[in-house]
This record gives structure tokens, sequence and C-alpha cells, in this order.
């Protein structure tokens, strides 16, 4: 039996999608691509029924507020996120990167576990939104959601982990707003290219871990981090007894 996929298929039909919100009229899908095809298959029968298509207005040509990516549009860290979006799906084909008709694939398991890693690293999880983002997974009925649920669903995915992937290589504070002269000797990494090979969760180990800083000193100051965290769980600091201060 054929696996379940759908494809963004780019400049061929377009149809204006779009839903009120707050007062204001947003596209109900991003505007990745012009047109989205889905290939709807059912455990229960041989054959895959036909699911009609769904199209993006053109003229949507930014990320909708479901995507969580901060900054405003045009700022620089907004844009590469919605460049890398793009590409990134470009690179799969338009083939979704997290989910199915049936529910998360299993490469979605390896993508919790690297976000609970956040903290290890200096960071929030939650800066990425994971619990609302795990939480529409785990409350989502799959087999009776709409094709627009299920492809905005792993685009914000794939937004805030873009983000998260962004934060690993380059940290969360610019160089530029610090004091002082830091120079990077890291080179560039295209975080779209490299996902977009992601199909398993070895695969994205193996991403995962090429991302992580490989100098020492990284490796030392994460280890030290650890350690101070664990004696923030303790309570920190123990105290000193007062006939030990003569």
């Amino acid at each position: 039996m054929k696996s379940f996929y759908f494809r963004l298929l780019p400049f061929v039909v377009i149809i204006a999608a779009s839903c009120a919100s707050s007062g204001s009229v947003q596209s109900k899908l991003t505007s990745i691509t012009d047109t989205v095809a889905i290939k709807h298959i059912s455990p229960q029968v041989i054959k895959p029924r036909k699911v009609k298509l769904f199209f993006v207005h053109p003229h949507a040509t930014r990320l909708t507020a479901a995507l969580f990516v901060p900054g405003r549009p045009g700022s620089e860290l907004y844009e590469q996120i919605y460049n890398d979006l793009k590409r990134l799906y470009s690179f799969r084909k338009y083939k979704p990167l997290w989910i199915h008709d049936r529910g998360p694939k299993p490469v979605f398991n390896e993508l919790i576990r690297q976000w609970n890693m956040a903290e290890s690293h200096g960071m929030d999880k939650e800066d990425y939104y994971f619990s609302t983002l795990l939480e529409r997974v785990e409350s989502l009925s799959f087999l009776d959601a709409s094709v627009a649920e299920l492809i905005q669903l792993d685009l914000d995915i794939t937004a805030n982990y873009l983000l998260f992937n962004y934060h690993i290589v380059n940290g969360r504070i610019s160089p530029d707003k610090l004091n002082g002269h830091w120079f990077s000797d890291r080179k560039p990494i295209d975080l779209a290219k490299w996902l977009s090979t992601v199909n398993k969760p070895s695969t994205s180990t193996r991403y995962f871990n090429r991302l992580l800083p490989k100098r020492t000193e990284y490796k030392q100051m994460v280890a030290y981090l650890s350690f101070y965290r664990k004696i923030e769980k303790r309570g920190g600091w123990p105290g000193i007894p007062y006939k030990m201060l003569k």
C-alpha cells in the first residue's frame, strides 16, 4: 500500500483561501507555494480515494501568525526563517516532514527529544512553542483533520524547529549587540538543505549532532551548566554552619 503524502505544486491554479480572525482577514495557509495537492490513503481501502486540491493565495507573501516566528516581516531573522522554510519544502518536493494523515511520523519523536535538550544548551524550549505544538499534535484527530490543518501543523513545527536550529548554530544573541569583538570560525550551514534530507529518526539525530558546536570550550560550558542546574534543582548551594565561619 502506498504511503500517504501531500505535495505542494507551484505555479498551477490559484484560489484565495482566507478566514476571519480577530476582526482581520488572514490566509488559512502559508504562501509556501501556489498549490497544495494531497493523496489520502485510507487503511481500509486498497485504492487511494481522491481529495480535492487546496490552494494558497499568491499575494499572502508572509507567514501566518500561527507559525509563531518572532520578529516582524522585514526583520532579518523573520525573512531568513521564511526563506529557509520555502527552500526546505522545495528541496523535499513539498512532502510533509513530521506528520501524515494517520498521525506524527517516527521522526517527530526524535524532534521532541531534541527540543527537550534545549535547556542543556542554555535555551528554553518554550521559546519555540514546544508545549503548544505538542498539544496540537496530541489533540488532533488526524483521520478527521482537514488537509489545511495537516499542512499548517507541519509548517508550524518546521518553522519553529528551524528557529531552534538557527539558535543552536548562531546563538540567540547577535554578536553585534555585545561589547568587544567576536569571531566565528564555523562555516555557514545551509539549514534548509540539511533538514530537507531528514526522513527518519536516525537521520534526524545525525542532522542535529552536526549542528552542535564541536569546540572543547563549548562542551565544557555545557557540562558546567548541567552541574549548576543540578545544584539549582537541589535547592541551591548548601548552607555553611555558623561554627565553620570562625
